[in-house]
């Protein structure tokens, strides 16, 4: 499995010859950084990586638009505190490893409930075309999570590495989807009666290619399973 970085605001996947960046800048400002609402430029970004040296500045293209699944506005180029702005603010990637042309990104909403979830976005077809699987709403469908304002913080996605349909994902809680999204389920729970696992959810990682086994970090700690893959 190629590695993989997933620094804030950037995340990026090395896949084979192709190189795949998010930008994704939280879309409001705070007291220390009065630039992260010029957002405008957040969405993702794919290169093919040449022979030697780094990728062409023109080289780079925008597979995340309002006519292949996303938003009006996604990188437009107009950040959040101008007219007609990008609703996208920071976003976690992660492919599958059985499947590398099946991607997800979890994106953190800038407006509505600022700085809570804007929804998981698929695809299929490397990028070509996105589907949204689930948003805000479906957070508090299923089970007993919801959205909570702070995925500027707690976000990340793991998908795992031999089925493209099961993922996990953090918000201020921990997720599991075997549905690709569609199906989100709280597995946590840490402000509606879980008492083992700590809330404010940060890394998620399988360990190598066993789907059994994965481990979650957050401000508790860092916690693991030998069940992500045990039927719901």
């Amino acid at each position: 499995r190629p590695p993989r970085s997933t620094l804030f605001p950037y995340t990026t996947l090395f896949r084979s010859s192709e190189l795949v960046a998010a930008v994704g800048t939280r879309g409001t400002v705070t007291t220390v950084q009065q630039d992260l609402d010029q957002n405008g430029a957040n969405g993702i970004y794919k290169t093919t990586m040449p022979a030697s040296g780094c990728p062409d500045v023109a080289a780079w293209q925008l597979i995340s638009r309002p006519d292949n699944g996303w938003p009006a506005f996604t990188g437009s180029g107009n950040p959040a505190s101008g007219p007609d702005p990008n609703p996208l603010g920071r976003i976690d990637m992660d492919y599958a490893p059985s499947n590398p042309n099946v991607m997800y990104a979890q994106v953190q909403a800038v407006f509505g409930n600022t700085h809570g979830q804007l929804g998981i976005w698929r695809t299929t077809d490397n990028g070509a075309t996105w589907t949204k699987m689930s948003g805000p709403d479906e957070l508090g469908a299923f089970s007993c999570g919801n959205d909570y304002g702070q995925n500027w913080y707690d976000q990340g996605v793991e998908v795992s590495p031999t089925n493209p349909d099961l993922i996990f994902f953090n918000t201020v809680d921990l997720w599991r989807s075997t549905d690709g999204g569609a199906t989100p389920i709280d597995v946590s729970c840490g402000y509606t009666g879980g008492d083992v696992v700590h809330v404010d959810h940060h890394g998620l990682d399988f360990l190598d290619t066993n789907s059994n086994v994965l481990l979650a970090s957050s401000d508790g700690g860092v916690y693991y399973t030998d069940q992500a893959n045990a039927p719901d």
